[in-house]
């Protein structure tokens, strides 16, 4: 599943070396989780004061 995070993540997770690619894997969809969680919280925070 391709997320609005998806080019960050890759990139930020290619200079990891010393990591499995399973772990990889689950590192990018921890970060765009991450991302995404704050991404919803900024919005309804902006809903909310604007």
């Amino acid at each position: 599943m391709d997320t609005p995070f998806r080019t960050y993540t890759q990139q930020v997770t290619s200079h990891l070396r010393h990591v499995t690619p399973q772990e990889k894997a689950a590192l990018q969809e921890e970060l765009e989780t991450h991302l995404e969680d704050h991404t919803e919280a900024l919005a309804s925070f902006c809903a909310i004061v604007f």
